[in-house]
C-alpha cells in the first residue's frame, strides 16, 4: 500500500474515532431521600435539571468483594426527569424487582439513554439513622 492511501486510511480511522468520541457524553444521576422514605433519582447536565430518554436504569450494591450487585433494573425506553426508587414508569419493565436497601451499604445509580450518553452520581449508602450519606469511593462504606 502506498503512503499516500496509508495517510488516508489513519486520517479517516481518526477522523472516525473524533466523530464516535463525540457522540458519547454524560450526565448526572443525583439521589435525595431518606431510608424508609422516597428516595428520587434526578438527571442532571451539570447544575441543571434536565429530561433524559431512559432506556437502562440499575441501582446496585458494592459487595464485600468489590463487585456491583443489582438491586433494581428497569429497561425499556421513556423520557423522565426523575425516577423513584421502586416505582413503575410506562415505556420502562422492570426486569429485576427493586430489593429492600439497608443502612451501612454502599450503591450505585447507572442510567444510559441509549443514544451515547450514560450517567451516574455520586456513591451513597444510609447511617443507621435512615440518612442519605454520600461517599467518593465505593470501597469507602457508610457510617
Amino acid at each position: 500500500m502506498n503512503s499516500v492511501k496509508k495517510q488516508l486510511l489513519v486520517t479517516l480511522a481518526l477522523g472516525a474515532g473524533v466523530f464516535l468520541g463525540s457522540c458519547s457524553y454524560g450526565f448526572d444521576v443525583r439521589p435525595v431521600g431518606h431510608l424508609g422514605g422516597p428516595i428520587v433519582f434526578g438527571f442532571y447536565d451539570e447544575s441543571k435539571p434536565i429530561v433524559k430518554s431512559i432506556t437502562n436504569f440499575v441501582i446496585s450494591e458494592r459487595t464485600s468483594e468489590g463487585r456491583w450487585r443489582p438491586v433494581w433494573v428497569l429497561e425499556g425506553k421513556a423520557p423522565l426527569k426523575e425516577i423513584t426508587y421502586g416505582a413503575k414508569y410506562a415505556g420502562l419493565k422492570e426486569t429485576l424487582a427493586a430489593k429492600k436497601l439497608v443502612a451501612g451499604k454502599v450503591y450505585g445509580a447507572f442510567a444510559s439513554d441509549g443514544s451515547g450518553g450514560s450517567g451516574g452520581g455520586p456513591y451513597f449508602g444510609f447511617r443507621q439513622d435512615g440518612a442519605m450519606e454520600f461517599t467518593n469511593s465505593p470501597d469507602a462504606g457508610v457510617r
